[in-house]
């Protein structure tokens, strides 16, 4: 086409030379040619930079390039309507689609992004454009994220949560991710982050990117704890071994006396999700001297003596996993005759826990009544303990932390509201408390315990001494 104009002109301009030259003079001819030429080749330039200037390409990329300018001034009005003319002169332009598609997104105006694609769609074809409706149908979605978008492969970071997609279906549950592993909430598809869970009795945690490692916990494998009197005499003696599954549940207990000698066993068995089935206890012998089933129903666990067919326990759950009741049943020497049943309700609020304790007798007489309530700050840390019993202000605790959330002192109070008691935690660098001391009302020693720890910060000792300084009691942890 410009060819053709740029011939068209001097063509024309030819003939016309040609003419006015045959009417003059032979003498002046010499001098008026050389002026007509340059004339016709001025003209010719110009004229064919006009067109050159004005080809379409030409007025999409100087369009793009405009853009590109109010971009950078952050003059996006101003930018779309350059967008929008380089679409208009070139319909089939992808890049002033992608990057106004872009641009739109970043507005968070989802709707005009929407039309433009469709637009386009009509138009070209192009795979950069059906990636940008995938992303664009997840952020237009009601809550921000959708099942299923076709095609789709990839991350996708919203308000609400982050996804990942394969081939278009919103990945669920426990997914290997380019040789990492990930657990995307299987309700709602949203990555777990700084949080801890269980899959398959296993536990991980979830890092700030949401890589999941394992938690390799140390168990107890070996406790002792054994109290003397004033005089220093051995008052009691407790000593057990634990064996754990690969899940690091507890499968035995083995109990036994200060000479060593075996007392009993208790083993353990669960079910799938990690809950505890059967409580058999062996004597030395391997005589089943007591057992427990456990039945659950929802949000009921009936815990059943399985020689008698006697109900041990019963406890009651809400929708939330929480506890509500708590029924424990006590019967004489031989298992048969009903003592008396204790009752804990408990209610949870924002502020607060409630426990209501209550004893009868097996006439349904009550026999006992305490109330307890926990109270908690903004950030769910507790601050004050309140006791009633029958219905009478018993005692109460208040609770003091550092500025580390750590607690440094508990003061507890009687009825009239007189300082009782009061105790002081000292930590070392890691948090670890290492010694408390507990202090009578007026200020006088009572008592102090410390606790030693390894370098995994799992306590080893525990040391009590009374306000003599002789030994009140010890504890010993062993781990693997």
């Amino acid at each position: 086409m410009l060819f053709f104009q740029i011939t068209n002109v001097f063509n024309h301009g030819g003939k016309y030379l040609m003419k006015e030259q045959q009417n003059l003079p032979t003498k002046n001819k010499k001098k008026w040619l050389l002026p007509s030429i340059i004339a016709t080749f001025i003209v010719i330039v110009t004229v064919s930079s006009i067109v050159i200037y004005n080809l379409p390409s030409n007025l999409r990329d100087r369009q793009l390039a405009l853009a590109e300018k109010y971009m950078s001034e952050l003059n996006y009005e101003a930018a779309i309507l350059a967008y929008k003319a380089a679409i208009e002169i070139d319909p089939k332009c992808e890049d002033a689609y992608i990057d106004l598609v872009d641009l739109y997104i970043a507005m968070e105006a989802y709707d005009e992004a929407a039309k433009l694609i469709n637009d386009a769609e009509n138009i070209l074809e192009s795979d950069i454009l059906i990636d940008k409706n995938e992303q664009l149908q997840v952020l237009l979605s009601p809550n921000n994220y959708v099942e299923e978008t076709t095609g789709y492969n990839g991350w996708s970071v919203t308000d609400n949560g982050t996804y990942y997609y394969i081939d278009g279906v919103m990945q669920k549950g426990l997914i290997s991710i380019d040789g990492d592993d990930y657990y995307f909430d299987d309700s709602t598809g949203v990555l777990q982050i700084d949080t801890t869970i269980e899959i398959d009795n296993v536990k991980y945690t979830c890092g700030n990117d949401g890589k999941l490692q394992i938690i390799k916990e140390k168990h107890v494998v070996w406790y002792i704890w054994y109290g003397n009197d004033i005089y220093g005499n051995l008052t009691s003696w407790v000593e057990l071994r634990n064996k754990y599954d690969s899940f690091g549940h507890v499968v035995s207990t083995t109990y036994y006396e200060q000479d060593g000698t075996q007392k009993e066993t208790i083993n353990y068995e669960y079910d799938d999700e990690g809950k505890t089935t059967t409580e058999i206890a062996y004597d030395v012998n391997g005589n089943v001297i007591r057992a427990y089933e456990y039945d659950r129903n929802n949000n009921f666990v009936t815990v059943r003596n399985s020689i008698t067919g006697n109900i041990k326990n019963e406890i009651k759950y809400d929708d939330n996993g929480q506890m509500v009741e708590y029924i424990s049943y006590s019967y004489d020497s031989t298992q048969q005759a009903l003592l008396f049943e204790e009752h804990t309700y408990y209610s949870h609020e924002a502020d607060k826990d409630i426990s209501n304790f209550v004893q009868y007798d097996s006439n349904g007489t009550l026999l006992d009544s305490r109330v307890y309530e926990t109270y908690y700050n903004s950030n769910k840390v507790k601050i004050k303990e309140i006791s009633y019993h029958n219905d009478n202000l018993s005692f109460w605790r208040e609770f003091i932390y550092d500025e580390n959330n750590n607690l440094i002192k508990t003061n507890e109070y009687n009825e009239n509201n007189v300082l009782n008691s009061s105790s002081e935690n000292f930590y070392d660098d890691n948090g670890n408390i290492i010694k408390t001391i507990t202090n009578s009302g007026d200020g006088n020693k009572r008592a102090e315990g410390i606790s030693t720890y390894d370098s995994d910060n799992n306590k080893t000792s525990e040391t009590g001494y009374r306000e003599d300084g002789s030994l009140s009691y010890y504890k010993e942890w062993h781990y693997e």
